[in-house]
């Protein structure tokens, strides 16, 4: 199982410190073998329905990995990024 963080203070690395956080507390609710680990947080993040959304992905908080955009067209990437 994965958790999904989404970060909502400016600091990325309070983001995925919650979701390991959140991941390791609800681990312990479950029966072994069951672990729920923590995956992502998108930072900034811009929501516009359901299945339409863009932000930065993040998995370690030194540097994003990728501008991440769902069921919406974007120009080129750095573009969009410099906008965030």
């Amino acid at each position: 199982m994965r958790i999904l963080g989404i970060a909502v203070s400016r600091s990325t690395n309070f983001g995925i410190f919650s979701g390991k956080e959140a991941a390791d507390f609800v681990t312990t609710k479950f029966i072994n073998p069951i672990k729920l680990e923590f995956e992502k947080v998108y930072y900034p993040y811009l929501l516009i329905n359901k299945k339409r959304y863009a932000g930065l992905y993040w998995t370690k908080p030194e540097k994003y990995d990728k501008m991440d955009a769902k069921g919406i067209e974007v120009g080129p990437m750095q573009e969009l990024v410099d906008m965030l």
